[in-house]
């Protein structure tokens, strides 16, 4: 085992927690990227072809932590492979850590330990020998190890995770939603006849909710928005266009809805 993954295997020793998000993160970036070069093998291909690679890549990226955090017939399916580090390499990983500190000296573990050991022994005064030898030869705790900040770190980097998640999920909904907002406030009703168009286009798709169809001032080209009814925002041009270039209009825009990209997309 070469020294980089040594130090990698006692770092996760000493802070499961945060390896497990660092592991996950450099994952995911994995992930991406290689969907990002078979996006580029398939770029001729049809919309639906690179819209499901991206579907499987945001799946595989969400199931990433049940591995680690999920139940443990999940886990249990990870691959593992023997870890084993030598005693320099330890040694070599502990200097580092201390003077990075992400671990403490060794005399200040040692000044800890006395310190707790007194303390019960203080309020025990009459216990007997050997539970008093007990308590002086009671292991450490990684606590005792992990210094501040790191130990915080450490106990609330889960509930950061997931926190930071909330966030940017809540950031994304609001931005749908002010963006929906902002699309029904600038569009305006269009004639009987497009709706029956757009109408009969559904019914060729098999959809069978109503179709909103709106004219947008300043669009430059059709766009479908909508997550329980969909609605197909045409630009001011579209008066000029004929019905084939209409129907096909409306069958491009409803089949993105159809295939759920409104809710993929955010």
């Amino acid at each position: 085992m070469n020294d980089l993954l040594s130090r990698w295997v006692l770092f996760q020793a000493y802070y499961p927690a945060i390896s497990v998000v660092l592991m996950c993160a450099f994952k995911s970036a994995a992930i991406v990227f290689v969907g990002w070069i078979l996006a580029g093998f398939i770029v001729g291909r049809s919309a639906a072809a690179r819209c499901w690679l991206w579907r499987v890549i945001l799946v595989a990226c969400l199931v990433l932590p049940l591995f680690d955090l999920g139940p443990t017939a999940i886990r249990r399916l990870r691959l593992v492979w023997p870890q084993q580090t030598s005693a320099a390499n330890f040694h070599a990983f502990g200097e580092e850590a201390q003077a990075w500190r992400l671990v403490r000296s060794d005399d200040e573990i040692a000044a800890i330990r006395h310190k707790r050991a007194a303390d019960r022994l203080e309020g025990a005064r009459d216990l007997a020998p050997w539970e008093r030898e007990r308590i002086e030869r009671e292991p450490f705790s990684m606590d005792d190890v992990r210094p501040t900040p790191w130990r915080q770190i450490e106990d609330n980097v889960y509930v950061g995770w997931w926190l930071v998640a909330g966030v940017l999920v809540g950031v994304l909904m609001l931005r749908v939603a002010v963006s929906s907002w902002h699309l029904m406030k600038k569009a305006r009703v269009v004639a009987d006849d497009l709706h029956k168009e757009a109408f009969a286009a559904a019914e060729r798709l098999g959809i069978k909710r109503d179709v909103r169809v709106r004219l947008l001032e300043g669009a430059r080209s059709p766009l479908m928005a909508g997550w329980l009814r969909p609605s197909v925002y045409l630009p001011e041009s579209s008066a000029g266009w004929s019905f084939s270039s209409r129907e096909a209009v409306f069958l491009h825009e409803l089949a993105h809805w159809k295939r759920g990209d409104h809710f993929w997309q955010l």
